[in-house]
């Protein structure tokens, strides 16, 4: 039997560390609930166990829409144990009322906030002022696939001939559903990181 602590609350400090969040403990902070403390059993502070279906529910219809990024799933695994990408779970959350919960996933939205809270402004950092943008998060789930396709951004192989190239490769592997169904929408995200350096060929 667990002793139950005196509050139940996420420590956002810990999980703001991690790229990707299971689907159960992204759940668990939907219902205000640490998920470290009851493992996958989570329970209430009044020690009621806690129906998390729902949430799961809506966190898997939003990965086969190709709204929410699903990575690290291996074969035959359950929706609960599947990593989330957290840039991918910040915008979903805000568009889903969750805006709260999303502030405190997202490691710049708490600095910026503690840079204010201290009377500095976040320019002083280097921070921006504006939350990710839907076309930030495109960009990182490109650079995401690139790296665990096994590939270094910064030095893209050039196409052997007859073969098909990395850009092709990674347009396959991030699929044709939710953000990337426009056909322009790959295209510009990858000319986009061309322009700013965060991908180029190598020589």
């Amino acid at each position: 039997m667990i002793e139950r602590p005196p509050h139940f609350v996420p420590v956002f400090e810990h999980w703001r560390k991690f790229d990707t969040l299971k689907v159960w403990e992204i759940a668990s902070m939907m219902h205000g609930i640490e998920p470290r403390l009851f493992g996958d059993f989570i329970v209430s502070e009044e020690g009621e166990a806690q129906d998390l279906s729902d949430e799961i529910r809506q966190i898997h219809s939003a990965v086969m829409a190709g709204t929410l990024v699903a990575v690290s799933a291996t074969c035959g695994s359950s929706i609960e144990t599947t990593h989330i990408v957290v840039s991918s779970l910040i915008l979903w959350l805000r568009s889903h009322g969750h805006g709260r919960l999303a502030d405190k996933l997202d490691a710049l939205q708490e600095e910026r906030a503690a840079e204010c809270s201290l009377g500095a402004p976040a320019q002083s950092q280097g921070i921006s002022s504006q939350p990710m943008t839907r076309q930030r998060s495109q960009e990182l789930q490109v650079l995401d696939a690139l790296e665990k396709a096994g590939f270094q951004p910064k030095l893209l192989p050039k196409a052997a001939p007859g073969k098909k190239g990395v850009k092709a490769e990674i347009k396959q592997l991030l699929g044709e559903r939710g953000e990337w169904a426009k056909p322009t929408v790959f295209p510009k995200t990858w000319e986009r990181l061309r322009q700013s350096g965060q991908i180029a060929d190598q020589l």
